[in-house]
């Protein structure tokens, strides 16, 4: 069933479809701050389930029900409950895999960022295609990890410097300092920092316009940039261009292109 026809809604999570677009919101129950616990984590995996199958799903913005929160970071409270090894690799993955899948979704993910986005939050915004966030002074983005004597491991040492570089990356996991939106704005973190309030309009809108073109393109787009990370130069050329013949023996690219041809300009998503 098409989440765009059959309401979604979880203990945490409620989703709402327009256009294409889903608007997945958290809001942890009986919380003042969303985390991500371990049952938090199994309904976004089971959501990004859904949505992964859902061809009327063209975009998702994440985005917080809470009023100056984003997500708080990891629940702080399975950490001590961890005493062996082998429990800690079973959280870690945990973590991993919830991240690889956000970024490696059919559908691009834009972060809708308002209040703090810190630890897990900040690595679950890293891993979405797009980060906007307001100018409020109680939006910052840190990665505190270190206080609490465990590293970002959702992501976090890797995504953080592949965004803005080894040295800014350093500067916030080794002190866990906090960074504005401006100065994550000038750093590449965020790519977008609107006025209080306008955070979801303007990233509902900034996913409608993505979503608007050839998904087999905005997807491969997506992989092809992401294959260069750990891969030869020669090992990322070879994936770009195996990319791009199965870009261009789709239907949308054929349309694309027999539509520019026929006068009609560079349109959008191919229907």
């Amino acid at each position: 069933m098409s989440i765009a026809t059959i309401p979604y809604a979880s203990r945490a999570i409620s989703v709402d479809v327009d256009n294409g677009i889903a608007v997945v919101t958290l809001d942890v129950p009986d919380e003042s701050v969303n985390t991500l616990g371990p049952a938090v984590v199994e309904e976004f995996t089971a959501l990004l389930d859904r949505i992964e199958r859902d061809p009327a799903i063209g975009a998702v913005v994440f985005t917080s029900g809470k009023p100056e929160n984003f997500i708080a970071g990891a629940d702080i409270q399975q950490f001590t409950t961890i005493t062996s090894a082998s429990e800690g690799e079973a959280l870690s993955r945990s973590g991993q895999a919830v991240m690889d899948r956000i970024e490696r979704l059919r559908a691009p993910v834009v972060a809708a960022i308002h209040g703090a986005c810190l630890g897990g939050g900040l690595e679950m915004a890293l891993a979405c295609a797009y980060r906007i966030a307001t100018d409020h002074p109680k939006t910052v983005l840190a990665l505190p990890e270190v206080t609490l004597g465990v590293i970002p491991g959702a992501g976090g040492t890797q995504r953080l410097p592949r965004t803005v570089g080894l040295r800014n990356a350093l500067d916030m996991i080794l002190t866990g300092r906090a960074v504005a939106a401006e100065e994550a704005l000038a750093w590449g973190l965020a790519n977008r920092v609107v006025e209080d309030g306008e955070a979801l309009a303007a990233a509902v809108a900034l996913a409608g316009a993505v979503s608007a073109f050839p998904q087999t393109c905005l997807g491969n787009d997506r992989a092809s940039a992401r294959g260069q990370w750990g891969a030869s130069e020669a090992e990322a050329m070879a994936r770009e261009f195996a990319l791009g013949v199965e870009t261009l023996a789709s239907d949308e690219s054929r349309a694309g292109a027999a539509r520019f041809a026929g006068g009609a300009g560079r349109g959008g998503r191919a229907e």
